[in-house]
């Protein structure tokens, strides 16, 4: 089975608070989504699916951006 990859997005505080599954049939979808997480000002990492579900969370630090 092939590995199957989501992109996160980072806050500056280093919380992953986004993910979208990368799926051959939602390549637009992602691509508007990353682009959304660009504009936001976070971070976009590539990952397993199964390390973005281990590493989202809901961010409590001080540290604010626009949601």
């Amino acid at each position: 089975m092939p590995l199957e990859y989501a992109y996160i997005g980072i806050k500056q505080c280093g919380c992953v608070v986004r993910a979208s599954c990368y799926t051959e049939t939602d390549r637009k979808q992602t691509a508007l989504d990353v682009q959304q997480y660009v504009l936001d000002g976070l971070i976009v990492e590539r990952v397993t699916i199964e390390d973005a579900r281990l590493r989202l969370k809901k961010c409590h630090c001080k540290y604010k951006y626009k949601e």
